[in-house]
Order: structure tokens, then sequence, then C-alpha cells
């Protein structure tokens, strides 16, 4: 992509998030697809040091790159991103293939992915130092025996380990294996070599891995070893960081029997999801078809020797899919999924407490998506594997969602130290989204970060949290010239809101850099600076500032 597509693009960027009130960071401006981005908060020691991001891209034959910004949204790594792993293949699908980011507490990361080669498809980690200089070699997770590998679930343990599980497929038989990691990407069970979580007749599918406060890990799957093809129980099974018993209960507990047997109804493959809860006790939450019209919302929760201690059914005369559990702490949690029916397709939840009341909502759920569009528009939420589809700081819940057909993209906020405030507060944060389900939000310092994509290009856009839910950023840098037109001279005004690195650029139409007029540090406060084009030909101009981790575009007019 050439200079000038690059600055049209920011310009573009700039007017949406004027519409918007939106302040957007570039990551990714270049020119191949990209699929699903991630996000996660870097820690360094400890301490928040910038946000994480990564995607799939077309390039390379397919690769997953990976990007830094510091607190102040400064892009750290390379442009548009470091290439991670290459010769991925070309078909990214996020039933099979959903990527896991976790920080390694060093500045860097830990990636986990699946990698399709040869004959093989493998679970793979790879790590990318604080520099961002990527390790040589990445680690196999899954055997190295011939198999097929799908569909990982990944989780950050409150030790700072990760806990990764998946399908494997080998001798015409789905089973779930598993391994433990260090920060390092070092493999920790069984001397390296993967363990099984299940592996009885039949089919197990679509694993989801979570740790509680205890180091206990809860992993849930999908089994028809009870049914015939596609009619699917959810069966879990529980294992201590500490004290893994791999021999205990090597074929699970059975946790929801699905009463169906008709094949033409089935619970959802894809849908299952975990959280922790009260310590000592877990939530599941699925999406079950019960006839051949509507689907109704499970959510269970499982004490740490898989009892189940309640149940509670959301149904009603609508069809109800996708749902997710955002964790809030230990006392509550949030249900949240597709509602569609004649007159409606929107987006509800309830907020349930640890003895399984509901706290917000009702019995069917509340709606919380809430736009000025009166026409009945599918509403898509984030998809259950991504980790950060939702978040909860300072007793506020929010939440992501977007409109299908607008490609318009929101985030909710809820009060929730009182119940009695309706999720209406929701603000518009993108016009033009790119595939809603993969937008992904985190908490750092004081800003809300919610990465999306538009198009094929990804950004992050920055957002003040006070106790009132979302407001607009800091203070917006200030951009113009005068006069404009001008003949031969103009006086360019900008602002700075706080001391650090400036650019200030000129370039022609074509993109060429005419003149650099600041590169250096600057402290905070207004600034004019003069620009003569006496040796330049009429036509239009650009000019570029970069300051505190943002970049604004403004067109001058050059008439001789």
């Amino acid at each position: 992509m050439n200079d000038l597509i690059k600055i049209l693009l920011i310009i573009l960027s700039i007017i949406i998030s004027s519409r918007s009130y939106s302040l957007e960071i570039p990551v990714y401006t270049g020119s191949e697809k990209t699929y699903m981005p991630v996000s996660a908060i870097s820690g360094y020691f400890g301490k928040e040091d910038g946000i994480l991001i990564s995607w799939f891209e077309e390039s390379n034959n397919g690769c997953i790159k990976i990007q830094k910004l510091d607190e102040n949204g400064v892009v750290m790594w390379t442009e548009n991103g470091v290439i991670l792993e290459t010769e991925l293949g070309n078909e990214f699908l996020e039933e099979t293939d959903y990527p896991f980011l976790f920080s390694d507490n060093k500045g860097g990361a830990l990636m986990i992915y699946r990698k399709r080669y040869f004959e093989r498809e493998d679970i793979m980690a790879k790590r990318i130092l604080f520099n961002g200089s990527v390790e040589k070699d990445p680690v196999r997770i899954s055997s190295g025996i011939p198999g097929f590998n799908f569909s990982p679930s990944a989780i950050k343990t409150y030790d700072d380990r990760i806990a990764v599980v998946w399908e494997n497929f080998s001798g015409g038989d789905f089973n779930i294996e598993g391994q433990l990691l260090d920060l390092q990407g070092n493999k920790i069970w069984a001397n390296g070599n993967p363990v099984q979580i299940c592996n009885f007749r039949d089919e197990q599918r679509k694993p989801v891995v979570t740790c509680d406060e205890n180091n206990k890990l809860l992993i849930t799957w999908l089994d028809t070893r009870k049914h015939s093809e596609y009619v699917f129980d959810v069966y879990g099974r529980i294992l201590d960081l500490y004290a893994p018993d791999f021999n205990y209960n090597p074929f699970g507990t059975l946790i929801f029997k699905n009463a169906i047997t008709d094949n033409s109804r089935k619970l959802t493959m894809y849908d299952l999801n975990n959280a922790p809860i009260d310590k000592s006790s877990f939530l599941i939450v699925f999406e079950n078809s019960y006839d051949n019209l509507f689907n109704d919302i499970r959510a269970i929760k499982i004490d740490n020797n898989l009892e189940k201690e309640w149940e509670i059914i959301i149904d009603s005369e609508s069809d109800k899919i996708k749902p997710f559990i955002a964790r809030i702490d230990n006392n509550r949690a949030g249900f949240f999924w597709n509602d569609i029916g004649d007159d409606h397709n929107e987006i509800y939840g309830i907020i349930a407490g640890k003895d399984g009341n509901i706290l917000w909502g009702d019995k069917n759920g509340k709606k919380i998506s809430y736009n000025e569009s009166k026409e009945i528009t599918e509403k898509v939420l984030p998809l259950s594997a991504n980790r950060n589809n939702s978040l909860f700081k300072d007793d506020m819940l929010y939440q992501t969602w977007s409109v299908k057909d607008s490609k318009k993209l929101f985030v909710s906020s809820l009060h929730l130290s009182d119940g009695s405030i309706p999720f209406n507060s929701s603000e518009e944060i993108q016009e033009k989204i790119s595939g809603g389900e993969f937008a992904s939000i985190s908490a750092l310092k004081n800003n809300l970060m919610i990465v999306y994509k538009v198009s094929d290009y990804i950004y992050a856009a920055s957002k003040d949290m006070n106790k009132q839910g979302i407001t607009n950023n800091a203070e917006i840098p200030v951009l113009k010239n005068y006069p404009n037109p001008f003949n031969p001279a103009t006086k360019i005004d900008f602002n700075i809101p706080a001391d650090g690195f400036v650019r200030l650029s000129v370039f022609d139409i074509s993109g060429r850099l005419v003149k650099e007029l600041i590169n250096g540090y600057q402290t905070k406060g207004d600034y004019q600076i003069g620009f003569n084009g006496s040796n330049l030909s009429s036509g239009v101009y650009l000019y570029k500032l970069e300051v505190a981790g943002k970049i604004l575009v403004s067109k001058m007019t050059l008439l001789k």
C-alpha cells in the first residue's frame, strides 16, 4: 500500500472518530486480508505497560502477527506488526482456529494457535520478547504422532501458567487432550507429552478450560457417548494444578444430559462457556435446542466435585443463541446472548448471584442493545472464545456488541452498584466495523481499550472510564492552518496535550514527503509554525501530526 492510501486511510479514521467520539490508534493498515484479532493487557513484572494485539494475516502463506502499544497508545514494535509465525495456510475458522494471547509478565507475549502443514494439524505456542524479537522455534503442544488437532482453549492460571486443551482427531475418533505451560512456553505435564483429558468412545468435542483462585482447572466439553452422532451432552473434569491425578475420573462426569434423541435436534457444538465463581465453584452456560423452533439458554453452577448446585433456564417464545459468561467477581456473573423473535433481534442478558438469584434483568432476560435504529437488524456479540468479550472494573460492567447490517460497534455500561439502573447507556464506538464478534475490550490504567477491524484494517480505540461509565477521552489534539487556501505561506496551529515526542510533516497528494517541520520532544502547550510553499506547485497538500500516540491529518490548498 503506498503512502497516499495510508494517509487517506488515516483521514478516514479521523472522520469516523469524530463522528463516534472515539480516538483511534492504527494498529494494522496494510493491504493483506486479516482474521480474528485478539488483545491482552501487557504486564512487566506485575505492572501494566501496554496492550498486546495479534491477528492472522494472509501474507507469507498465512501468518500470525503481533503488535504492542504502550500505555499512551504509541506503537512499540514494527509498523503493521511483527511476524510471529508463517506458513499457516490461508483458511482461518473461528470454530477451530481461534488464537489465544497472553502477557509473559516481562513485556512480551505467549501465543497459542493452530498450525496446518503437510498431513499434520498441531496446536503450537510461541513467544515474543519485550523488544519485539521473536524466539526462533515454536513449541508443539500437541502430540508428535499423526493426527489432527483443533479448537484450542487456553486460560492463564492464578499462579501465572497457561493451561491449554484441544480436540485431537485420530483413528476416526475425537478426544480431548491438554498441556500446562509456563510463561516462557515450556511444557510442564507428562514430561512434555500431552495428557488425555478424555479418551472415551464416540466423540468428545469443543473443550473449554477455566481456572479458579485455588488453581483448580475445570475442563468441559460436548460428548456423544449416550446418543447418536450430533446429539451432545455436557461433560466435565476437574484437575488440581499442583497435584493433578490424570488417572482419576479419566472419562469425565456428566453435567447435563440432553433428553433429545432426534438427530435433527442437538445441543449446539460451538457455544459452551464456563467461568469460576464463589472461589470453589464454577458456572457453565450453553445454548440448548429443545424443539424444532427455539433454543433456550441453560446456566448451571457446579461445585468442585462436579455436583450441580442450581440451574437457570432462560426460556421464552424466541430463539436464543451464542451465549457466554461475563465474569464479574466471586459473587456475581453476567449471562448474555442473541435473542431473536418475530419482532426483534437484540442482545439480552441477566446478572445472577452465586446463589442463583437474578440480580438484574428478569427470567427471560433484559435487552442491552440500545441504539437509535428502530429497524429489526441483527445484533452481534463477541464470540465466547474471545476471552476479552466483556470487562468488569470499578463496579461497572462494559459489554461490546455490534449491528451486523449497519456495521456499527457499540459498548454498553451497567452500574452494578444499583441494579435498578437500566443497561441502556450504549455508546457508538465505530460505524464501519467488520466482524463485530472479534471486538475485544480491556482496561489499561483508566482507559478502555477496544480492539476491532475496519475492513481488513485493525484499530484500537481509547476511551476514558469514570464512575458514570464511558466519557470522551482526554484532550483531543487540535490541527488546523490559516489561511487556507494560501499563497505562498500559511501558519499551522496545533496543541500538545502532554509532554512527549511530536512529529509534524507535510506531504504532497502522491504521498511524497515534502518537509518535516518538527521531529522531537516537545512540552505540553499550544503551538504555531509557519510553512512556505513558494518553491512548490499549486495543488492540495496534506499535513500530519503525530502526538501522544495519536495521528491527525488535515489538508491545505496552495493557489498561485
